[in-house]
């Protein structure tokens, strides 16, 4: 023990408390023990306004290069906002201002000082607010709190300058069993409830449940409230009654009551049937600042399709939706299962769901005012003709086609509808074991296709065969009996490029975010091409001066006459349409 190997310090410790007990009144009943045979503890009694304080002072195991614990000696008694829900009080010294020249004598002063000021036992107005020494995160302000109460910067500025008392609506999460966090879902003005979060972004998860709420103006504010003070000073019941019929509720067992003057908001948790008040912790979200670099600069009318949403697909919707992106269309007909979890952005919630319609609920989690369509049909097996054709159009009316399906035969009808409908196409593929992946752009005005440059990414694998053929896998490379897997690191590196390459599609103007190769070989480790990792190998091909869509070697006599038979089709169906009216 510290103690034997430094005796020196023991006994300064020991007389200079001593000291303090012979020299003042307040400090009682103290006592040295020796636990768990390696920590010295001290107990003593605080004597204020003929209350004690029972309290203990722990020397850890390392002292004096570690600091004291003091440390309430009563069961479940809150004293103080200097305290950690465990007991122990936050004083003048710290883990983040220790020092060896502060000893126990100091931090019992601390102690008597603290409770001299706030007097949390005694009765009447002669207490003071202790102030913090420091600024502690918000983390550490939240840590044990089980009931939260989340406030952005435009409600506690809306709360602070009203005039009147409102009628609130909070939605009740929990986030464990607990704790909790309300957040305020609408305000009622002359019986009509104004929504400020839509129900939407609620609806999608659970353990949501609705708790009425009150604001209520007063002119001074405690530091705290019990029940007697909701009856006495602001008439509990009267509120409830006015909440009843404003909320056109038969009874209520449960509100939450935001108490306001002009400078300062307490928010409680009241409990009607048990007649008991219970605190609340405001977190104040004054962090508005934008963080996403393309607001303004994309269209909400953008839509891009991602079709295949597995673990590149997935990532990439995710990647869109966090940058602003507000309309997406998905096609998979894929289901969700357990071998997807590794790199998938859903996860075991999901588990035996449509990928496309877990993956659209997490998407509007993220981003509520987002649309997303879905479609489970597969572009590459047997559908119904009129469903496959719908999809189609739907496809071609996206400014962007991605393609993460790795599939020939998908990558084949997506080729085609970039080509007719003059979209831009970008697709990847991750290779096998974790060597890397490619990704390709074709840019319509580029004059290239699709085709075109695959076609380039297939020479290129035949002028650098790789002995494992790890290029032509699907995330799993088998040598022998040993299985090489492509990772979550290794599908993100690709996806978050695949990502940016979107938005340089979307920018164009913004010249310094413009990919200006076709293709792009990112190594995911020394191997094959790649003499380390990250490094990118681009590549161009040969741009045609014209890319046909169709040809069109047909006379000008033939022109005429399938100009007049289309011309005639439709006014058969005009006529057609007029006679059903």
């Amino acid at each position: 023990m510290w103690l034997e190997e430094n005796n020196k310090r023991f006994i300064e410790e020991y007389d200079l408390l001593n000291d303090l007990e012979r020299k003042n009144d307040w400090i009682k009943n103290t006592n040295w023990n020796i636990e768990n045979e390696e920590l010295l503890v001290y107990y003593f009694d605080i004597d204020i306004d003929d209350k004690l304080y029972s309290l203990k002072m722990i020397f850890p195991r390392f002292f004096p290069n570690s600091p004291i614990t003091v440390k309430i000696n009563e069961k479940e008694v809150s004293w103080t906002s200097h305290q950690y829900t465990n007991g122990v009080l936050c004083l003048e010294w710290g883990p983040d201002n220790w020092s060896d020249v502060v000893y126990g004598v100091d931090m019992v002063k601390s102690v008597y000082a603290l409770l001299d000021a706030e007097r949390p036992k005694s009765t009447g107005t002669n207490k003071k607010i202790v102030p913090s020494r420091d600024n502690f995160s918000l983390g550490q302000q939240m840590r044990f709190k089980k009931r939260i109460q989340y406030l952005t910067k435009e409600m506690v500025e809306l709360f602070l300058t009203v005039n009147s008392n409102l009628v609130l609506n909070f939605k009740e999460n929990f986030v464990d069993t607990s704790s909790a966090v309300y957040q305020l879902s609408g305000l009622y003005i002359k019986d009509e409830e104004i929504k400020l979060l839509p129900d939407e972004q609620f609806n999608l998860l659970s353990g949501y449940r609705d708790i009425p709420g009150f604001l209520q103006k007063v002119t001074e504010l405690k530091s705290t409230y019990d029940y007697e003070d909701f009856l006495e000073e602001l008439d509990i019941e009267e509120i409830k009654e006015y909440m009843i019929k404003a909320l056109q509720k038969n009874s209520l067992d449960k509100i939450i009551v935001l108490l306001s003057n002009s400078q300062v908001i307490l928010p409680y948790y009241i409990d009607l049937i048990d007649k008991k008040v219970y605190d609340i912790f405001l977190l104040k979200d004054n962090d508005c600042e934008e963080r996403n670099p393309y607001v303004g600069k994309i269209s909400k009318e953008t839509k891009i399709a991602v079709v295949g949403v597995g673990s590149l697909g997935s990532k990439i919707s995710i990647s869109l939706a966090r940058s602003g992106i507000k309309n997406l269309l998905l096609v998979d007909d894929d289901v969700f299962l357990s071998h997807n979890i590794q790199r998938h952005e859903l996860d075991i919630r999901h588990l035996g769901q449509m990928k496309v319609d877990a993956l659209s609920k997490r998407l509007k989690k993220i981003n509520t005012d987002i649309f997303v369509q879905t479609s489970c049909l597969a572009l590459s097996t047997l559908e119904s003709n009129q469903a496959y054709n719908n999809l189609i159009n739907l496809i071609s009316g996206c400014d962007i086609i991605v393609d993460a399906t790795a599939n020939d035969e998908a990558f084949y009808v997506l080729a085609n509808i970039s080509i007719m409908s003059n979209r831009p196409m970008v697709w990847g593929k991750v290779f096998a074991g974790g060597l890397g992946g490619v990704i390709a752009k074709n840019n319509p005005e580029n004059n290239t296709t699709p085709f075109q440059i695959q076609e380039g990414i297939k020479n290129f694998y035949i002028d650098n065969p790789h002995e494992a053929n790890q290029i032509t896998q699907n995330y799993t490379q088998f040598i022998g009996d040993e299985v090489f897997i492509a990772s979550d690191a290794d599908v993100s590196i690709i996806t978050s490029w695949m990502t940016k390459i979107i938005f340089s599609i979307l920018e164009p103007n913004n010249k310094s975010i413009q990919f200006l190769s076709d293709i792009y070989f990112i190594g995911g480790k020394q191997e094959w091409i790649f003499k380390q990792p990250m490094q990118v190998i681009s590549l161009n091909v040969e741009k045609n001066e014209i890319v046909e869509k169709v040809k069109t070697d047909i006379s000008d006599k033939e022109k005429i006459r399938i100009n007049k038979i289309i011309t005639q089709i439709r006014g058969e169906k005009d006529a057609k349409n007029n006679n059903t009216k």
